[in-house]
């Protein structure tokens, strides 16, 4: 982590859009790397950047599985009901990797448990296809 923060000091762009217009924050998030998310944020990092797909940092947390990594963009002004290029919402996100932890802060943080993505599938679509006994 410290290196990160030499790298920056050094004149690295916290910022920076790489392959799929992803940044170094979002690759932080998925990885659960909470401290190098915030060392960025601090260094002008846009929490609300999107990739090719029109995905925040905060749709690629909980691919990580890395429930602490949900809460860092929340804290940053990310919108919970953001939206990627398929319409998806971040709870279609948690819910197709069966993250429920990261299901139950959003919904916490008044995530719209009745958006529709672009086939017009409901989060009650991803619950049923994915057989969630716990959400049940």
């Amino acid at each position: 982590m410290n290196l990160v923060r030499v790298l920056i000091k050094d004149g690295a762009n916290a910022g920076v859009q790489g392959v799929g217009k992803s940044t170094p924050l979002h690759m932080s998030l998925q990885g659960g790397h909470l401290v190098v998310s915030e060392v960025l944020l601090v260094a002008g990092a846009d929490a609300k950047a999107t990739d090719v797909d029109t995905s925040t940092p905060l749709h690629w947390a909980p691919q990580g599985w890395h429930l602490d990594a949900v809460q860092v963009p929340l804290n940053h002004g990310v919108e919970v009901w953001a939206k990627d290029g398929y319409q998806s919402t971040l709870l279609n996100a948690a819910l197709q990797v069966r993250h429920l932890g990261t299901t139950w802060v959003l919904l916490e943080h008044h995530a719209k448990a009745d958006a529709q993505d672009k086939d017009r599938w409901t989060l009650l679509h991803c619950t049923a296809e994915g057989s969630h006994v716990d959400i049940a």
